[in-house]
């Protein structure tokens, strides 16, 4: 399993992204918050939150049965 894509950009609300597989559990924590579960529709999620600041950083946690989870950090652009 891999998390191919997110996209997060400065003063949006959303977190985007896909994934290789469909229907994992996601999580994302932006900045120093808990870790909130994301919305998954096949293999996108999206994540709504308050307005991103540039610099913030960002982690993703995908897991699924069967699949190692794998997680993945990024800084909102």
């Amino acid at each position: 399993m891999k998390i191919k894509s997110v996209v997060a950009k400065a003063n949006k609300k959303q977190v985007t992204g896909k994934l290789s597989v469909s229907d994992a559990k996601v999580k994302v924590k932006v900045g120093s918050a808990k870790y909130k579960a994301a919305k998954v529709n096949g293999k996108k999620f999206t994540f709504k939150t308050s307005k991103l600041k540039k610099g913030t950083k960002i982690k993703i946690k995908a897991a699924k049965s069967g699949y190692e989870t794998v997680t993945k950090s990024v800084k909102v652009k």
